[in-house]
């Protein structure tokens, strides 16, 4: 009897778990959005979510970070990046300071049920990091509800 109430609380718990990753995942996704990211007059599409916690600013625009391996696929080599030029700034994040490099893409377009909104000269910091199987560009809000252009 005491084996077959540890399998059940067992397969109860684990049965709860899976449940509870699955409902983390279809929330997440509800903030993903597709994205077409124009380099060097080379476009990549890649997903973005929604990041409200995005504060970042450079030279008065939100910043949107990719993942690091994404912006490979834009260039071979970022020393031999064509025309991008790159500035390095410093970022506050809850872990502390890092320094990233920022670039200015061409447009990025954020594909929305309701319409497509193309924010022209798009800044993109890189993440050092890779983000999330689920999307490889944080996307700052005013990108999709304020006044970014």
């Amino acid at each position: 009897k005491l084996c077959a109430v540890i399998l059940s609380f067992g397969v109860f718990w684990a049965a709860k778990r899976i449940k509870e990753l699955f409902r983390k995942r279809l929330e997440i996704k509800r903030f993903v959005y597709d994205c077409a990211l124009c380099v060097n007059g080379r476009e990549l599409n890649v997903r973005g979510f929604l990041d409200t916690g995005n504060r970042i600013y450079h030279r008065g625009k939100p910043v949107c970070l990719l993942a690091g391996k994404t912006a490979g696929a834009l260039f071979v080599d970022f020393s031999e990046s064509g025309h991008t030029a790159y500035e390095k700034i410093i970022l506050n994040t809850v872990n502390g300071r890092k320094e990233t490099l920022v670039f200015e893409a061409e447009y990025l377009r954020i594909y929305s049920e309701k319409r497509v909104h193309t924010i022209e000269k798009a800044m993109i910091g890189l993440s050092a990091s890779e983000l999330s199987e689920d999307y490889e560009l944080l996307l700052a809000p005013s990108c999709l509800y304020g006044d970014c252009k």
